[in-house]
């Protein structure tokens, strides 16, 4: 809801004032509808921003739910109109799908080479037409396969992914293009990074057990000290 601005309020409140002492009522009725009038107009131009936010946040959607299967003219004009919104996420969506749909032969054809692990390929075919939230969720899925925390054969994984972002680097230069942050960190990730973390841990713990051990022992010698005396 939409309320008055507060310099708007007092304004009316003094005019309402005035028109009381004058005994104008007929005036005083005329404010007070002008009044309610102006609110209800703020109130309704929101719910219209609101629903053409909402119109176009499900016309994302759809696109994305037939992403590789639309009709390209008909995606290309709908895209358009998106990248020009006045909601800076809904634009920003937008040109993103633009890019992906400008190089969409290359796309496809790197979604279809088996050299690259399969699960990565579907990772990755979604990913670049995903919202932002979803995206970052299937980024970390997949980012969790090369941890050794997260996957008992977190070498292998490992191992795939780099293959995978060399034969896009050298293959498929704008599939490469589109995920080229997210690559770079994939590349410099060393799982030993995870396991070192692991072994200090591990080594704190057992520090502390043994502090805490050595403590007990110094106490309970205490008590038996007090009972010889």
């Amino acid at each position: 809801m939409t309320f008055p601005s507060e310099d708007r309020s007092k304004d009316y409140v003094r005019e309402v004032l005035t028109l009381i002492e004058s005994r104008s009522f007929d005036d005083l009725v005329r404010r007070r509808d002008q009044f309610r009038s102006q609110d209800d107009h703020h109130v309704i131009a929101a719910k219209a921003v609101d629903e053409v936010r909402c119109e176009s946040i499900a016309a994302l959607a759809a696109i994305r739910e037939s992403f590789w299967e639309q009709e390209a003219v008909t995606q290309s004009n709908e895209l358009s109109r998106l990248a020009h919104s006045k909601f800076a996420d809904i634009a920003a969506a937008a040109t993103r799908l633009q890019q992906v749909a400008k190089n969409r032969a290359e796309f496809i054809s790197a979604w279809s080479d088996t050299n690259m692990h399969q699960a990565f390929r579907l990772s990755l075919r979604k990913i670049v037409i995903a919202s932002v939230p979803e995206a970052n969720r299937e980024r970390e899925t997949v980012f969790s396969h090369i941890r050794p925390n997260h996957n008992p054969h977190y070498a292998v994984a490992h191992a795939e992914i780099q293959k995978a972002i060399g034969i896009l680097q050298a293959r498929y230069p704008q599939v490469f293009e589109q995920e080229k942050i997210w690559f770079s960190e994939l590349r410099h990730y060393q799982p030993k990074w995870d396991l070192a973390s692991d072994e200090a841990r591990g080594a704190l713990g057992i520090a502390l057990m043994v502090i805490v051990f050595a403590m007990l022992f110094t106490s309970w010698q205490v008590v038996i000290s007090l009972f010889d005396l």
